[in-house]
């Protein structure tokens, strides 16, 4: 039976039009370049670092306008999957309310990549799961519930409802569900993939966040997580052999991970991890004086100890190195080359990234093509134009005389 609520709310579905806009057609400040809708987001609550695939896990997010502020939430609400080839996303309705009082709505997308890869994780096809809904990469309590399926009343749904959670009118919480367990097939946990919560307002990936790394799998014995004997003196061990950090090189990047640094130092070998703050990493030895890593996902920005640890011992604790986070909605020089990379010109056969390199040469060239034109031809175009514009003027006088 109807009740006046949802009367109500049929009304305005059918009455009020919000207009639905993308990013590249959001409005732009008179005196800027900066757009008004979403252009960066942060994970004010991360998804879990280890969780088993027949659980649901959440997530809260804060969005952000071009001038790095908090925007307003009316609500939000689940519009479909992304069933492409690769099945792996859910898409939705975000209705947000501008500084100017200007209602619109934007789309928001969720996914899950690798984390080394930075692509999307594709549906295994060779899944044991029967049901078309549920042969996705990430599902709904919706899609997975036969009750809310048939329109019954579901007593769960309020647990992990599907459509996003608006809290405090400036965050929003997601819940889902995985359906991609990260390892391949049998062998040591540790080897296996690593999945990232990755969120963009479009289809084509332009990043507002990543999330901090994921481990699902199907079995509750991988939930116990290591542990590191916070020690620089192990008993059978020679302190002249301890691997030890002298530089970390670049010292800063953004809190959604994914960069590569370098940390030279001494002592390095095999199966050394890098831990940023709580974080380890598994490192990539180039010598024994140097070694690679990625960047894991910070929740919030500054300066976090890093330190070294192998096997169970954990290593320069009282002469860490360090490393800061900056957010990306944080003025900076990446934040920069990403507003740049959208200004210049974009030619067929562009990767969905374009290199520094490649944003400072066309720019370069729209810059150089504005400024080569000779000051005397744009001070005679400029006359050329108010002649003109006074000339329509004194016939439309004269018109006006000869009516009268």
């Amino acid at each position: 039976m109807k009740t006046e609520a949802d009367d109500i709310k049929m009304w305005i579905d059918n009455n009020l039009v919000i207009e639905e806009i993308v990013q590249s057609d959001i409005n732009q400040s008179r005196d800027s370049e900066i757009f008004l809708g979403i252009s960066g987001a942060e994970f004010i609550t991360q998804p879990p670092s280890n969780l088993r695939k027949s659980n649901f896990f959440n997530f809260t997010l804060k969005l952000y306008d071009g001038y790095q502020q908090p925007i307003k939430i009316e609500s939000s609400s689940f519009i479909s999957f992304c069933d492409d080839e690769v099945r792996n996303g859910v898409q939705y309705s975000v209705n947000i309310l501008l500084d100017d009082q200007t209602r619109v709505q934007q789309r928001l997308f969720v996914r899950l990549v690798d984390c080394t890869t930075k692509e999307l994780v594709r549906y295994d096809s060779n899944s044991k799961i029967q049901s078309p809904e549920l042969q996705r990469v990430l599902v709904t309590h919706r899609a997975i519930c036969s009750r809310c399926m048939e329109g019954k009343v579901c007593g769960h749904k309020n647990e992990t409802p599907t459509d996003p959670v608006t809290n405090n009118s400036y965050e929003l919480k997601f819940f889902l569900k995985c359906n991609q367990s990260c390892g391949k097939g049998p062998g040591n946990p540790r080897n296996s993939r690593r999945f990232q919560v990755i969120i963009s307002t479009t289809e084509e990936m332009d990043v507002l966040c990543i999330s901090q790394m994921m481990f699902i799998h199907n079995n509750s014995k991988h939930t116990k997580a290591k542990s590191f004997v916070k020690t620089d003196n192990p008993a059978t061990e020679d302190p002249k052999t301890y691997p030890r950090i002298l530089a970390i090189s670049p010292s800063e990047g953004w809190t959604m991970g994914g960069q590569t640094i370098v940390i030279i130092g001494d002592n390095f070998r095999h199966g050394l991890q890098v831990i940023f703050g709580n974080f380890p990493v598994q490192s990539q030895l180039i010598t024994s004086h140097a070694i690679r890593v990625q960047t894991p996902p910070m929740a919030n920005p500054g300066m976090v100890e890093v330190t070294l640890a192998l096997d169970t011992h954990q290593y320069d604790i009282a002469t860490p190195g360090m490393f800061k986070f900056m957010s990306p909605t944080e003025p900076s020089l990446d934040y920069g080359f990403s507003r740049l990379s959208k200004l210049v010109p974009r030619y067929p056969g562009d990767p969905s990234r374009l290199s520094r390199e490649v944003v400072l040469k066309r720019a370069g060239d729209v810059a150089e093509a504005f400024y080569s034109m000779p000051v005397a031809d744009m001070v005679e175009t400029e006359k050329n134009q108010e002649e003109d514009l006074l000339m329509s003027w004194k016939g439309k006088i004269k018109d006006d005389k000869e009516t009268f």
